[in-house]
């Protein structure tokens, strides 16, 4: 599971880097964007560790939970006119 998550990460990330550099790299460079695809990497490789600790004790019901609460959040604001 955790090398499927790897494997995503390392092509979204790619598709960043591309697409950030091939615009103007003088200006990456100068605004920090160097840095903002360094912090995008660890943000990534610790996401995929730590979710893929966590995937082991979610159970079924929890995500029951979680997807009905979202479903009944989106709900009330689509009615509200938020959304």
């Amino acid at each position: 599971m955790a090398i499927s998550a790897v494997v995503v990460d390392i092509s979204r990330l790619i598709v960043h880097a591309v697409t950030l550099f091939s615009r103007d790299f003088a200006m990456l460079t100068n605004q920090g964007g160097i840095q903002l695809v360094a912090a995008e990497s660890l943000v990534v490789f610790a996401g995929a560790f730590i979710g893929s600790r966590i995937l082991k004790k979610i159970t079924m019901r929890a995500i029951q939970a979680v997807v009905g609460m979202m479903l009944i959040v989106l709900s009330i604001a689509m009615g509200a006119g938020i959304l």
